[in-house]
């Protein structure tokens, strides 16, 4: 995985995480894992949905938004979840979250089902020694997706265009985010 990959996957499993911690169940939480399965979002949590968005650059966060139905859904309420890391060495490596989310899943009786998403996102075990570079994560900034949020809407867009891909300035965003926990 490139390094830009490493701190998306990074991200869902951090989100994944505090799921697990919200819910207080890891097979609730893999359920509502979907990133890997392809689906526009990332959770879909009960009738609502967040997509992950995750940056391990200093300066500047620009979310690539893979498809209009990303932001665009008909899940409600739903959230855009930005994460900044740092490289630090009291971070973690993509490989030691993993490892340490696999206990949690052993203990639950669900490891296999995590082991299958993981293949879907790409993280293969043989490549692991590869993923050394230490990640910290700062301040998970949620933000809810309403009428007045900046992205593309199917209903004002021709109907000749199918699908787009775009950038958003996340730091450019007027809406103040909300925490993780107002989000759940």
């Amino acid at each position: 995985l490139s390094t830009e990959k490493q701190a998306g996957l990074m991200g869902e499993l951090i989100m994944l995480d505090a799921l697990i911690g919200h819910t207080g169940s890891a097979l609730v939480a893999l359920d509502s894992w979907q990133g890997p399965t392809k689906a526009a979002q990332d959770f879909h949590v009960d009738s609502g949905a967040f997509e992950v968005k995750s940056t391990a650059k200093t300066q500047g966060f620009i979310a690539r938004i893979n498809s209009i139905d990303q932001l665009d859904s008909e899940r409600w309420p739903m959230f855009l979840c930005a994460i900044r890391f740092a490289e630090d060495e009291a971070g973690e490596t993509l490989t030691q979250c993993v490892n340490r989310l696999r206990e949690v899943m052993d203990g639950s009786g669900v490891r296999k089902q995590f082991d299958a998403l993981l293949l879907l996102s790409r993280y293969l075990d043989e490549h692991a020694d590869r993923y050394t570079r230490k990640l910290l994560s700062g301040d998970v900034q949620c933000f809810r997706v309403e009428d007045d949020f900046p992205c593309l809407r199917r209903a004002t867009l021709p109907g000749q265009i199918r699908n787009a891909q775009y950038d958003l300035d996340i730091e450019s965003l007027d809406e103040a985010p909300q925490s993780m926990n107002m989000m759940f």
